[in-house]
């Protein structure tokens, strides 16, 4: 894993905050974890790899194809006591793809799930790096973040 990657950490970490506080809101026991791996590393690049497991109630097959649909939720009897739009898991879907990268669910009703969101990010020189707080705020797109 590169010590600094380049990229829009803000849309990263609204992509994690989604997938985490989905997993917390449908594990009502056991446990919730977050994986975050370098699966593939280019000198000037790297896919980053960020899986969010939990042993919540999990989803049915049959509502797996349309998951990361706009306005869709998988379990309507569930999802009557835990309110949402429908909408994170697409703009997930459409960050990570804006990122080149893909998202996915592993799942079987009962048993928990699996999302895995995948990116690819510039590593960025270390030279370069500053700490977060020594850097000027700026409304650019791409930020350096540090994941160590």
């Amino acid at each position: 894993m590169p010590r600094y990657l380049e990229g829009d950490g803000d849309r990263i970490r609204q992509i994690l905050l989604n997938l985490l506080s989905n997993a917390v809101k449908y594990t009502s026991a056991g446990s919730v974890q977050v994986k975050i791996s370098c699966i593939h590393r280019h000198p000037l690049s790297a896919k980053l790899k960020i899986d969010v497991v939990d042993t919540g109630i999990g989803i049915d097959a049959k509502h797996i194809p349309t998951l990361f649909e706009e306005f869709t939720m998988a379990e309507s009897s569930y999802n009557r006591s835990h309110e949402g739009s429908g909408l994170g898991l697409a703009i997930c879907q459409q960050l990570v793809n804006l990122m080149d990268g893909e998202i996915s669910v592993v799942s079987e009703l009962g048993e928990g799930s699996i999302f895995t969101a995948t990116m690819t990010l510039n590593v960025a020189d270390e030279a370069d790096y500053q700490p977060r707080h020594q850097q000027i705020r700026t409304r650019r797109r791409s930020r350096r973040i540090c994941v160590s």
